[in-house]
C-alpha cells in the first residue's frame, strides 16, 4: 500500500506524516498495518504527480491551496492515471467541500490534522485497498464474480465453469454434490450430468495449468473450495474487515440469478459480520 501526502508548507506536511504514521504504528487499523504501507511526502504538486505516474498510489492526502497547482487540480490529474485512488483533502478552509464531493473524494479533513481524523477517513475509504497478499488467488464477489490469479483474470474454456466456481465460493468451503450444483445452475440436474462432467474437467484442467489445482477438492460426485488459498471480498465482509465492508456497494455476483437469495440476507442482516 502506498500513501502520498502533499502540502507546500513543510511543518504541516511533517505533522500530516506523523499522524498517518501514528495510526498505522499503533495498529488502529490492523489491516493497513499488515500491508507494510509506505508513506511518501511531497511539498510540490508536480513532483507528486510525476511520482504517481510511475507508482501505484492507493491513498493521497492533499492540501487544497498550493502554488502552481491546487490540490483540486492535482486530484483530477491523479484520477486520470488511477481511477481507484482514494483522495483525502486536508485544508484549513471549508469552502472546498462542494468541489471535493463533485470529485467523489474519499474524505475531507479540516486542519489541524490528527490521528483521530486519519483513522476515521482510512476506515471509510471510497475505494477498497488492493491487498498485497501471499495468496495467488483473489475471488471477487461484489459486483460481477471474477477470479484472478496473480492479479490476472482467469479464463475457462467453458463460460459455465466460472459459475460452478462462483457457487463453490458462495458456499464458503462446504462440500457440494454434483446434483446440488447442477440443480442450482439449471434447476433440473437430470438433463445436464454429462455436460457437468465437462465443467468439472475444465475447472480442473484450467486450475492445473496455472499451478492452482489444489484450490478445489475433487472427490467422487462432490466438489469443495479450499478457502485457505484465497482472498475474497465476501469472506472479508463476513469477518467484518474494512476491506470487505467498504467493497460492498449493494451488488453480489450479479452475473447469476441464484445469488439474489444471499444478497437479500445482506440487507436483512442475516449474515453475521
Amino acid at each position: 500500500m502506498k500513501i502520498i501526502a502533499v502540502d507546500d508548507e513543510q511543518l504541516q506536511l511533517d505533522a500530516l506524516k506523523q499522524a498517518i504514521d501514528e495510526v498505522i504504528r499503533n495498529n488502529k487499523l490492523c489491516d493497513l498495518k499488515s500491508e507494510n504501507g509506505e508513506i511518501v511526502t511531497f511539498d510540490d504538486a508536480y513532483d507528486a504527480l510525476d511520482y504517481s505516474k510511475e507508482n501505484q498510489v492507493d491513498i493521497a492526502f492533499l492540501d487544497v491551496q498550493m502554488p502552481g497547482m491546487t490540490g483540486i487540480e492535482l486530484a483530477y490529474r491523479l484520477k486520470e492515471t488511477n481511477a481507484d485512488i482514494n483522495i483525502i483533502f486536508c485544508t484549513g478552509y471549508s469552502q472546498y467541500a462542494v468541489e471535493a464531493m463533485e470529485l467523489r473524494a474519499s474524505g475531507y479533513i479540516t486542519k489541524p490534522v490528527g490521528a483521530t481524523d486519519i483513522t476515521r477517513e482510512m476506515e471509510n475509504l471510497r475505494n477498497p485497498l488492493k491487498q498485497n497478499s501471499d495468496k495467488r488467488i483473489r475471488l471477487q464477489c461484489f459486483g460481477n464474480f471474477e477470479i484472478f490469479v496473480d492479479e490476472k483474470p482467469l479464463q475457462f474454456q467453458l463460460e459455465k465453469t466460472k459459475e460452478v466456481l462462483a457457487y463453490l465460493t458462495d458456499r464458503k468451503g462446504a462440500t457440494c454434490s454434483n446434483a446440488e450444483i447442477t440443480a442450482v445452475l439449471w434447476e433440473d440436474d437430470s438433463q445436464h450430468k454429462s455436460y457437468f462432467q465437462k465443467l468439472r474437467n475444465d475447472l480442473k484442467d484450467t486450475l492445473q495449468a496455472v499451478g492452482c489445482e489444489k484450490l478445489i477438492n475433487f472427490s467422487w460426485g462432490k466438489l469443495g473450495l479450499n478457502t485457505s488459498m484465497v482472498e475474497c471480498d465476501y469472506y472479508d465482509w463476513v469477518e467484518g474487515k474494512p476491506t470487505g465492508i467498504n467493497a460492498f456497494h449493494g451488488e453480489y455476483m450479479i452475473n447469476y440469478s441464484w445469488s439474489e437469495f444471499l444478497l437479500g440476507q445482506f440487507y436483512e442482516g442475516g449474515l453475521k459480520k
